[in-house]
């Protein structure tokens, strides 16, 4: 049975004139990205660019229409990848057929920014931001990172995540900054201490389970919060963001930080490779661990937030120019010498004939 019919059996779709009219809005969307069905959720796609190309197909179709098609792909997303279900770009779509609602778009902070808003973040939401910051990490997988998976004594810190974890099921491997690495350090040996504080706080109603082994033992949604509340503190929250900009509203969801990686690494392929997008990235999925830490190394500079060194490449530039012009100077000052020297030599001629005369 193909992805298509079993969509129908699994939904429980009976009808029809509802089965003909999926079947052909699913079609269409596949040949609209150029990819087969079935083997479409093994592909590591990037979703939301793919979305977005078949909304822009759609421009100019009545709005209705369009609703309704990007309704049945959602179901079907849903279907195959349950992960879909928090993609930003189906918040966006809806926003911009509702018309009327503020646009929503998400803001990539940069390095001073983030230092604003990892002041307000507690240690475990400092740990956990500066893992996105460094690897572009779902924040799904980070919550699934167990201690063995780190590997702290290599250079750079490497992150085995395991094929269990990862959106489609496939091992990869990270790097970590050496800032990610301190913070990380400073929430492994403070996380008991931590912990029996926010059940302490919360009068024994929260129970920490002693059993749970994962380096951040919380729902997702618990992390969110500990980062939304940071970006508020910080005056980054949605009603702040809102008045920094005259149409629409800006946020900064945690996902933001997966965008940073990719935004600030300095080579977008690679960047895209350790994030676990698409497979086209054949060059890199043919290094082992050893030769991308090389890689990663020669960009990860990009990513520091506070221990940023300063740029001097415009010195660099400056004293080779300056190195140039001494040379020049000194030839200049060369050829002059040597005319001066033939001059002296031609009077002295002139002065010996002189004489005999």
């Amino acid at each position: 049975m193909n992805k298509i019919d079993e969509f129908f059996k699994k939904g429980l779709y009976t009808s029809k004139s509802t089965i003909k009219t999926y079947r052909s809005t699913i079609n269409k969307y596949f040949d609209v990205i150029g990819c087969n069905p079935e083997t479409y959720f093994n592909q590591k796609r990037d979703y939301e660019a793919d979305i977005i190309k078949y909304w822009e197909y759609l421009n100019g179709s009545p709005p209705t229409s369009i609703q309704s098609s990007i309704s049945i792909i959602r179901r079907f997303f849903y279907m195959y990848d349950k992960t879909a279900r928090n993609m930003d770009i189906w918040e966006t779509i809806r926003h911009r057929l509702k018309g009327s609602e503020p646009i929503i778009e998400e803001h990539v902070p940069d390095q001073e920014e983030l230092k604003q808003i990892l002041h307000y973040a507690d240690i475990r939401t400092k740990a956990l931001a500066f893992i996105a910051l460094s690897t572009g990490m779902r924040i799904e997988e980070i919550t699934q990172l167990l201690p063995e998976d780190i590997h702290l004594d290599e250079t750079p810190a490497r992150i085995n995540i395991r094929a269990g974890i990862t959106k489609g099921s496939k091992r990869r491997t990270t790097f970590l900054t050496p800032e990610a690495v301190e913070v990380l350090k400073e929430w492994e040996r403070t996380k008991d201490q931590y912990m029996d504080t926010v059940t302490r706080k919360s009068n024994f109603n929260y129970q920490r389970n002693t059993e749970d082994k994962h380096i951040f033992p919380y729902a997702s949604s618990t992390l969110r919060r500990g980062w939304n509340l940071a970006i508020t503190k910080a005056g980054y929250g949605e009603k702040d963001m809102q008045t920094r900009r005259e149409h629409g509203t800006l946020k900064m969801h945690f996902h933001v930080l997966r965008k940073f990686f990719r935004s600030y690494f300095g080579n977008a392929d690679l960047a895209s490779h350790l994030m676990g997008h698409s497979g086209y990235l054949s060059t890199y999925r043919k290094m082992n661990d050893k030769q991308l830490a090389q890689k990663y190394l020669e960009h990860m500079q990009n990513l520091l937030i506070y221990e940023r060194e300063a740029d001097i490449s415009d010195i660099h530039k400056q004293l080779k120019e300056k190195d140039q012009q001494i040379e020049k100077l000194l030839k200049a000052q060369k050829i002059m010498q040597l005319e001066l020297d033939i001059i002296k030599n031609k009077l002295e001629i002139e002065k010996q004939k002189n004489g005999r005369k």
